[in-house]
């Protein structure tokens, strides 16, 4: 019975120890473990003052489940908390060859996810054969870590550095395209002031050429009135003449009238009235004629204008 209480003595304290590694990782304690080992320490403080060897055994097995349990939440919890920092690593320092600082670091990685792979079947395992298995890689990685920790102060200056490099490249380029944007900005006003220059000197010509066209116009507008004034003038004086012509044709009429007046009075003179009432007629027809000619070559030129 002796040795079955230093064997749950033992795992007891295990349990404990496990206990106090999460609180040297920094990272508080495992309440559910301090629950566990609280359970198994009443066990083991009933097996102790209990009566009978049977009470005792059931007990000590009580008590040693709990330290099984307390021991699986603490090395689950500081698997956990391993990968976390890891995780934590290779995001701080994403980009960066770290390999070239921690030579082992592809093995520190294959440690973790082996160590990832067993956490996600832990609850099919045994509380004790889960123990074994993460003791297996858990130790390794937390010494491993460490040597990572200490690398830290390196890559942060590392990483300070290669961000300094990415702001001066930044710059630079943001530089080259500020440059070659007032460069452009700065070709397109004088292709513009250029193209400009032309534009308005060519409707300064063209407005000339205009001006030019007008007063080419406005001289032929005052040739084509003196010569409509000339012709209104021939229209006036033809006028008038037709005017004197009906008039002269009026007095031929009345001197016919009074020569046949005298005709039937005086029969003896008929032959020689009728003479001068020919030649009359035949005076003033050929000068009607005349008139008329004129006339219509003044409307032929009339026509053609």
């Amino acid at each position: 019975m002796k040795n079955r209480f230093e064997e749950v003595q033992s795992l007891y304290d295990l349990a404990k120890q496990q206990i106090n590694q999460l609180e040297i990782m920094g990272e508080g304690l495992s309440i559910p473990a301090i629950n566990e080992l609280r359970y198994a320490g009443e066990h083991i403080l009933k097996a102790s003052t209990a009566d009978t060897d049977e009470i005792k055994k059931d007990q000590l097995l009580r008590a040693e489940k709990h330290c099984w349990r307390a021991i699986h939440d603490g090395v689950e919890l500081g698997s956990i908390i391993a990968l976390k920092k890891l995780k934590e690593f290779q995001e701080d320092y994403k980009g960066l060859p770290v390999t070239e600082y921690i030579p082992e670091y592809q093995e520190i990685l294959g440690l973790a996810s082996r160590l990832q792979n067993l956490l996600a079947h832990g609850e099919k395992i045994e509380p004790q054969e889960y123990y074994h298995q993460v003791n297996q890689y858990l130790p390794e990685l937390m010494d491993k870590l460490s040597v990572v920790e200490r690398t830290r102060d390196i890559l942060h200056k590392e990483l300070k550095s290669k961000q300094q490099a990415t702001k001066s490249w930044l710059f630079v380029v943001f530089l080259s395209i500020a440059v070659s944007v007032f460069s452009a900005f700065i070709y397109e006003f004088e292709f513009f002031q250029q193209e400009k220059e032309p534009t308005i000197q060519s409707e300064i010509d063209n407005l000339a050429e205009v001006q030019k066209s007008l007063s080419n116009l406005q001289s032929y507008v005052s040739s084509q009135q003196s010569r409509l004034n000339n012709i209104n003038a021939d229209i006036s004086n033809l006028t008038h003449k037709r005017e004197e012509l009906e008039k002269a044709v009026n007095v031929s009429e009345e001197a016919l009238h009074r020569v046949l007046q005298t005709y039937e009075s005086n029969q003896s003179v008929f032959s020689v009235i009728e003479i001068g009432v020919t030649f009359l007629v035949g005076s003033l027809s050929s000068f009607f004629v005349v008139l008329f000619v004129s006339f219509l070559k003044r409307r032929r030129l009339i026509e053609n204008t």
